[in-house]
């Protein structure tokens, strides 16, 4: 120890200021009181400040100044002291002394300030500058205050009331404890620590003893005594052997003393049979209310007393309390499941009968009643989970082999997801406990619980990660835990996994292609830059057909829906898709046996050609003669194969319809295309097929006989009253190579199995492409009527007895539906006057089309015009020539020319006209300029030589 007295002041002040300093840190360590200890802290190092700025002054050596500084080392050093001590002491003798603790810790503070006054009187011209830090500092430590918390000053004042009035009451006692371990930082559910505690007593009280402390060691004494009266540090055996010996007692003649928990609660005799007649002869009744009542009483023994759950162990009154809740009133469960958490609370033996009877398993299943009931299952739960309390094997493995079922799994993750704040905590606290399984998480994953298994990725061993990995290639995932895994990362783990050796390579090559079904995964995976790496593994010869077939799988999900959007490499830049597909192309020789690689492979193809954005990929394809490889694989004997064909044909008929014409009439496949139409499971397949007919040649007349020879006709109408629009509108488009002119007979079969119906309904409520097609179709068959229209002859007397037939207005002759198929008779004449007034569309230039069909120059040229006049259809045929596309401005103002040679259509509309064929003449493209000027002028002549 340095003594001030012999140094000079300058050295004296750089001593004091690192002894200062040492205490203010120890004062931290204090554990106990440590909002006292960080005050004191404080104000240390405060004083180390001003003793820093003396240094850099010329401080008086004088005595006045040494004296001082003699003051403030002994105040520090007995600070010091009273931080060592406590550093050394247990946190219990801290808390019983806790008062005289902070006492000393205050009087010690008003001490120090004290004697920074001393020094700043001895230098007060030297302090001048700092004098008002330096007086403020002397003042709050002077006036310092310090608490003990309530908390503790509570627990000291309950230690000496049990003392004086030497309490026995185990709620009174065990509440003690709890209170003592809470506030020396001990888990109350830590049984070991709990007693600790009370060894640490014992060596407080022992070492009072060496010390001569003769009061210490006697409170120590008294304090030791009043816990011990605790259940809490009696073993379990010791307590049920008491039961039994009690019970011995009171059943003989013998009489033993009136103790508490003998008490019947409601009557307040002393029971005869302290846990049986309270509780297992009632809840055996059969009597309902005398079952609730049971109940209510077990549960306030239990609360009364921790000795009675192991009275209630030794009347094996858990099986009772089951069988309730097994058979027991609806209106009980709740009850029941309290009483049982109350009972094996804390109770090794209680756990384990209700294991042994069957309850785990029984209220797991309550975890699927209402939320109230499922709320207490699960809080019963998590206390057969709690660790135990007494030196005995413990049950919690036995209850998670248990759970470890996939209906519980599910159970538990149904309830997590609950809006139950506290049943989700508690399903969630049971789910954590069974993560000590591989194969629980597993099935949690299935159930998309996905967060253990999303730590397993980022925390576990590589054996496990891999393990998961595997498994989650074969979950069926839903969209949210395709996003969530997605969200945490999981992309980038399993594509870094894509470069490792064969067997990670496989897995993780499977599970990617379970994610990226997910769009948002997709462009995931598109920025990791693995792409190029995955082609590279599909196009690899050397590598084994199952890591090939895993790449092609993801491959075809990447392009699915997306084209080649995400084909990019690491830089983003996109690759070249017409080079993958001719990759794609050679591996011919890989396509023609059977296996799932070619399904993935076809289906990558179909995904690159299939997006309107991917012409170039067509163009590769049709360069390199793909057709010829592909059209091959219709007569493949495997189902999938020709299915994933016909939909790449679908994509790219549009290109190669002679080619695929051609092949089905060679290879006569024109059955299996009808039976395709016919393939009710899948409607992607049979809107493929109809997609495929649609763009073969119409003129085609040998494909189009053998059709209608294998009944396509009704396959095609019926694919018209599908719910898919894509599949009515393909239909729609193979339909209309039957409905040429230019063979009657098959458009007479069309229009006996009614297909004008049909045709209106998709122009009333199918897709723009359904319209267009529908509309061509009328124009097809308006084309043959005025063929089919033959002039009435009336014959001599046939005047006087029969009616005179009514000819068509428009053809002259007698017309109807299924004779002739006229528009007007079918009334179709409204249906396309509704579809021209979608004037941006293609479709409303075809309904022109159809309509200009009914016109025969000046033959009936006057007629048709008052059937335009009379359905409303000028107006909308003006507005389209006004705001309508190029073609359709054209197609209308050739119908417009020849009907505004009717004089009344000229004088009812021209105002309207006029003003739009102005327009048109100076603003309109040329063809539509000449047009409107040569109508404008017609209409000019007619007028004027009407005046």
């Amino acid at each position: 120890m340095i003594l001030l007295e012999i140094l000079p002041i300058s050295t004296l002040l750089t001593v004091l200021t690192g002894e200062i300093l040492e205490a203010a840190f120890a004062a931290h360590d204090v554990l106990m009181e440590k909002e006292t200890f960080g005050s004191l802290s404080a104000y240390l190092c405060h004083i180390v400040r001003i003793l820093e700025e003396l240094k850099n002054t010329e401080i008086k050596d004088i005595p006045a100044t040494e004296q001082a500084l003699k003051a403030l080392q002994r105040d520090v050093r007995m600070a010091n002291g009273l931080i060592n001590m406590c550093k050394k002491k247990s946190r219990f003798y801290q808390l019983i002394h806790c008062r005289h603790i902070v006492k000393t810790a205050q009087e010690l503070t008003r001490d120090l300030g004290k004697s920074l006054c001393l020094l700043s009187l001895a230098n007060n011209e030297v302090l001048l500058d700092a004098r008002n830090n330096v007086e403020n500092l002397k003042d709050q430590m002077i006036h310092a205050e310090y608490q003990a918390s309530q908390q503790k000053l509570n627990i000291i004042e309950k230690i000496e009331m049990g003392i004086k009035e030497h309490k026995t009451d185990q709620s009174f006692l065990n509440e003690l404890i709890k209170e003592i371990a809470s506030a020396v930082g001990v888990q109350v559910e830590d049984s070991s620590e709990v007693k600790k505690v009370l060894e640490n007593i014992r060596k407080e009280k022992e070492e009072a003893a060496e010390l001569k402390q003769r009061d210490e060691e006697i409170f120590m004494e008294q304090i030791i005594a009043l816990l011990s009266r605790a259940d809490a540090f009696r073993t379990p055996e010791a307590i049920r052997e008491e039961y039994r010996t009690l019970r011995s007692t009171v059943d003989g003649s013998a009489e033993i003393p009136p103790l508490e928990t003998f008490h019947c609660p409601l009557s307040k005799k002393i029971m005869k049979d302290p846990v049986s007649v309270a509780t297992g002869q009632k809840l055996e009744s059969g009597d309902l209310t005398s079952m609730d009542q049971a109940l209510d009483e077990l549960q306030e023994l239990w609360v009364s007393s921790y000795k009675i759950r192991h009275w209630v162990a030794e009347e094996q009154i858990v099986a009772f309390v089951v069988d309730l809740l097994k058979f027991g009133v609806k209106g009980m469960r709740q009850k029941i499941l309290r009483a049982l958490r109350g009972i094996i609370s804390d109770c090794v033996a209680n756990k384990k009968q209700l294991i042994d009877v069957g309850g785990v398993e029984l209220v797991t299943r309550f975890l699927a009643k209402d939320i109230a009931v499922a709320k207490l299952a699960a809080a019963l739960l998590v206390e057969l989970l709690h660790p135990d309390l007494e030196d005995m094997p413990s049950v919690v493995p036995l209850v998670l082999e248990r759970l470890s079922q996939e209906e519980f799994i599910i159970l538990l993750v149904t309830l997590l997801h609950s809006k139950d704040i506290e049943a989700a905590h508690n399903a969630e606290t049971v789910l954590r406990q069974l993560c000590y399984r591989d194969e629980n998480i597993i099935e949690m994953a299935k159930a998309n619980w996905l967060t253990p298994l999303i730590e397993c990725f980022s925390e576990g061993s590589e054996d496990l990660k891999l393990k998961m990995v595997g498994a989650l290639g074969d979950l069926e995932l839903t969209q949210a835990s395709m996003d969530t895994l997605g969200d945490n990362g999981v992309v980038e783990i399993l594509t870094s996994m894509v470069n490792e050796n064969l067997e990670v390579k496989t897995v993780a090559l499977r599970a990617l292609q379970n994610l990226i079904i997910c769009r948002a995964n997709k462009k995931r995976l598109a920025k990791t830059g693995a792409v190029p790496l995955i082609l590279d593994n599909l196009f690899s010869a050397h590598l084994p057909i199952i890591v090939r077939n895993s790449a092609a799988a993801v491959m075809e999900k990447l392009v699915h829906t997306d084209g080649s959007t995400f084909l990019v490499d690491a830089n983003g830049k996109k690759i070249d898709s017409g080079k993958v597909l001719c990759g794609l192309l050679g591996l011919h020789e890989l396509l023609i046996s059977p296996s799932a690689f070619q399904n993935h492979v076809l289906s990558f193809l179909q995904g690159l050609v299939s997006s309107s954005l991917d012409s170039e990929a067509r163009k590769t394809f049709s360069d390199a003669q793909g057709i010829s490889l592909l059209l091959p694989l219709l007569e493949h004997r495997a189902s999938e194969v020709r299915n994933v064909t016909i939909k790449v044909l679908c994509c790219i008929a549009s290109d190669c319809g002679l080619e695929i014409s051609s092949f089905i009439m060679q290879r006569r496949l024109v059955p299996f295309f009808v039976r395709m139409l016919d393939n009710k499971q899948r409607g992607d397949i049979s809107a493929a097929t109809a997609g495929i007919l649609a763009c073969l040649p119409q003129d085609d007349m040998a494909l189009t006989n053998a059709l209608v020879e294998e009944n396509a006709l009704v396959s095609l109408l019926n694919l018209l009253t599908d719910e898919n629009p894509s599949v009515k509108e393909n239909a729609m488009g193979a339909l209309l190579r039957f409905t040429l002119p230019s063979n009657i007979d098959i458009q007479r079969k069309l229009i006996n199995m009614e297909i004008y119906g049909a045709l209106k309904g998709l122009i009333y409520s199918g897709t723009e492409k359904s319209k267009l097609r529908a509309a061509i179709a009328f124009q097809n068959f308006s084309l043959s009527t005025m063929t089919l229209s033959t002039p009435i002859r009336l014959h001599g007397c046939c005047l006087m007895i029969q009616k005179t037939p009514v000819s068509c207005k428009v053809h002259g002759g007698q017309c109807a539906e299924r004779t002739t198929f006229c528009l007007v008779k079918a009334e179709v004449i409204p249906v396309l006057v509704f579809l021209i007034q979608n004037k941006e569309s293609e479709s409303a230039g075809a309904a022109v089309d159809a309509l200009s069909t009914l016109i025969a120059e000046n033959e009936n040229l006057e007629n048709f015009a008052w059937i335009l006049h009379n359905e409303k259809a000028i107006g909308p045929i003006l507005n389209l020539v006004s705001d309508g596309t190029e073609p359709s401005k054209e197609k209308a103002l050739n119908l417009l020319g020849k009907v505004f040679k009717v004089k009344m259509l000229v004088e009812n509309y021209g105002g309207k006209a006029k003003n739009i064929f102005v327009d048109l003449a100076t603003n309109g493209s040329d063809p539509v300029c000449k047009k409107a000027a040569k109508i404008l002028a017609s209409m000019e002549n007619m007028l004027s030589s009407a005046i």
